[in-house]
């Protein structure tokens, strides 16, 4: 079985608290990684109530843009860090004028230089779907939105598994050591006289899986190229009426419902759900539907795991 990946909704309101929910923020922890997508207000509170401890990973913290509600838990989160003597690296990415949001954030809240590994890394000029951060288990890639200042899509994503074929291996004679782990990377070995191909032993591929956030965003076809496929969509809706959204670089839920079926996810989770409307609207709007594909509307606390 691979490592599950556990996604926590901990904050899935829009701009203000007066749905009741909290400032957007989803965390994605896989094997001793933890990916936070955006950092609203009191995140770091979720994650202690979620027993999800940040100190023990490495820290992933993906802005999408730099409106207060999805920021707004980053000094707090930072100061943590410097307090509890964070050792595990790191790693913030963020659309431009990321450098400058950091500098007046750690200078203005008084936090001290960083004291762990950190890395920013800002990105300017993208215009497709690209790789940002590649590690030994997973990728992670962003994509342009279309939002009211400079925004990012993110793409979290498993690398692709080779399906190692043990019985053959054991009958040619590959020992339970390194050697199986070259011919997993593609490489040849010898025993003795006998050369052995990775085709020899290796029976396919296993998909790495897929999970992809919006942000606040207009549903866009590289919004559908990045999503096709994925395991879980987590996208924005915050209104019912079209026009509404349209005018304030939102989306509503009818567009984002044909987009994860223009994409074919296996899964969507709509958040950002605005104030103005009940969250039975949307089930209700919901149940009307033939939808090929799951949709949840998760509250606050809500977990789900792949």
């Amino acid at each position: 079985m691979p490592e599950p990946i556990q996604i926590f909704f901990l904050g899935t309101g829009g701009s203000t608290p007066f749905s009741g929910r909290l400032f957007p923020c989803i965390a994605l922890k896989y094997l001793g990684n933890l990916v936070l997508f955006d950092v609203g207000e009191c995140c770091q509170f979720s994650l202690m109530a979620q027993n999800v401890h940040p100190l023990r990973h490495d820290i992933f913290i993906l802005i999408s843009h730099y409106h207060a509600d999805h920021t707004s838990g980053l000094p707090g989160l930072l100061h943590t860090f410097n307090l509890m003597e964070m050792q595990n690296k790191v790693v913030i990415i963020g659309p431009k004028g990321l450098q400058f949001v950091l500098y007046h954030i750690i200078h203005g809240f008084l936090i001290p230089q960083p004291n762990y590994p950190i890395e920013v890394i800002e990105v300017d000029n993208v215009n497709d779907v690209e790789t940002v951060y590649e590690g030994d288990k997973f990728a992670i890639k962003v994509f342009p939105t279309v939002h009211s200042v400079p925004s990012l899509g993110y793409v979290f994503k498993e690398k692709d598994k080779v399906k190692f074929d043990n019985e053959k291996a054991e009958a040619l004679g590959v020992p339970r050591n390194n050697l199986r782990r070259i011919l997993i990377e593609g490489n040849p070995i010898k025993i003795g006289d006998k050369i052995i191909k990775p085709e020899d032993v290796i029976k396919g591929t296993i998909k790495g899986r897929q999970i992809v956030y919006s942000g606040d965003t207009r549903p866009s076809e590289l919004t559908v190229k990045a999503a096709t496929s994925a395991d879980l969509l987590i996208h924005e809706a915050t209104y019912l009426d079209l026009n509404l959204a349209s005018s304030r670089l939102h989306s509503s839920l009818d567009e984002v419902l044909e987009l994860a079926r223009s994409a074919n996810v296996k899964r969507l989770a709509i958040v950002h759900v605005s104030a103005r409307h009940e969250i039975e609207e949307y089930l209700l709007t919901l149940s009307s539907r033939q939808l090929d594909f799951e949709v949840i509307i998760p509250k606050d606390g809500d977990t789900v795991t792949i």
